[in-house]
């Protein structure tokens, strides 16, 4: 059996804790849906892992995503997941405790569960499998740290509701979890306690209004268009902003290969659409996590409604469709409906740094610093609460 990097696997790490089964009463298996690499290095697992380990009733082991060499292995040879110290399968412990750090991994869950041989479904589960938990990391924006806190906060939204996040009103079946997530954050924003002013822009007038101590801009970015000759058409629509309500034709080209454009190519696809990508490089989605990557490339390469054109660049848009010129520079025109710009994120950052001289302490968060993922938005925001007072 070839396994690339078996390091990996087996466990026996200094400060690793081994224990003797018959001297505990709970086994528990603290999981990282990842590669080892990654979730060693997360220290909330480690600190966990040394708090569940202090406990002389309980042993804490570890488990991590295994890469796709050793995936397809233990497939093949019927091999169940199993925890780094004991090599013991994972399906035999009480607890299995998998930590949701971020949108990209949720699917790496179903492979852990698949690979333990443990059902998807709770329902489907007997008293002989482990109990499941998730969890992951609370906050939404500064508004919910900055009240748990003590301090008084006046939260303006621009548009009229809260939690603007792409695809959350959206009805793509693998994007439902983040509606779930803006949803309750929105709920736990609404009783938090905070003064929401929805249809509110920040300006100076609201500022000397408020006369905030501090000012946390966190408003957003915006999808990018390729400035070409008939971007701003009447068929041509941003793929952040697309909503079951959108009208869309039959034959549709995409613009950008990244992952908004390749999610929405797979959900359109799925409804019937022809749909059609262009992208500049010689490959999509990478900026994809590894195994939402993996998922996508394989319901790209399954579709026969998906048609990649890699290599191109887009020099025009008209009313039939989108014109590109390959490497060597030829012209080829791809016929469309609707053209869906995901040319990428752009944040406001100057929108947000018109603010800065109206108070003493500002910060930016989340995408009006830069365009990223909803994990480091919500660090950004935990950040700026924890440093109030400190410049």
């Amino acid at each position: 059996m070839q396994i690339d990097k078996p390091a990996r696997y087996i466990g026996n790490e200094f400060n690793s804790v081994i224990k003797n089964p018959a001297d505990v009463d709970i086994r528990f298996a603290m999981c990282f849906p990842d590669v080892y690499e990654i979730g060693m290095s997360h220290l909330g697992i480690q600190i966990l892992y040394g708090m569940f380990n202090d406990m002389e009733d309980v042993w804490c082991e570890r488990v991590y995503s295994p890469w796709l060499d050793l995936d397809a292995a233990m497939r093949r040879e019927k091999i169940p997941l199993f925890a780094l110290e004991s090599q013991d399968p994972i399906k035999e412990f009480d607890f299995l405790g998998i930590t949701l750090q971020y949108e990209m991994c949720y699917t790496n869950i179903l492979q852990v569960l698949d690979l333990a041989q443990i059902p998807l479904l709770a329902k489907d589960r007997g008293e002989d499998c482990p109990l499941v938990i998730g969890g992951g990391p609370g906050g939404m924006q500064a508004a919910l740290e900055a009240t748990k806190r003590g301090h008084e906060v006046v939260l303006c939204e621009a548009s009229d509701r809260l939690g603007a996040l792409r695809f959350a009103d959206n009805d793509t079946w693998f994007k439902r979890p983040m509606k779930r997530y803006r949803d309750s954050q929105v709920e736990k924003v609404m009783r938090c306690g905070a003064d929401v002013r929805l249809n509110t822009r920040v300006t100076k007038e609201i500022v000397d209004e408020v006369k905030p101590d501090v000012l946390i801009a966190a408003v957003g970015s915006e999808p990018f268009a390729v400035p070409v000759p008939g971007h701003d058409g009447p068929n041509v629509v941003f793929g952040a902003y697309l909503t079951p309500e959108t009208k869309l034709g039959e034959k549709l080209v995409v613009i950008g290969g990244g992952f908004i454009g390749c999610e929405e190519a797979v959900d359109l696809a799925k409804k019937g659409h022809d749909v059609t990508i262009l992208e500049m490089i010689d490959d999509l989605a990478i900026n994809c996590g590894r195994m939402h990557r993996i998922a996508l490339m394989h319901e790209i390469e399954t579709s026969d409604k998906i048609h990649p054109a890699m290599g191109m660049r887009c020099t025009k848009i008209d009313d039939k469709g989108v014109y590109a010129l390959d490497k060597e520079g030829n012209e080829v025109f791809y016929p469309a409906d609707t053209v869906i710009m995901a040319s990428g994120m752009r944040s406001r950052a100057a929108e947000a740094e018109a603010l800065r001289p109206l108070v003493k302490e500002f910060y930016v968060i989340g995408d009006a610093n830069k365009a990223q993922k909803i994990m480091n938005g919500t660090r950004d925001a935990y950040d700026a609460v924890a440093a109030l007072g400190y410049r």
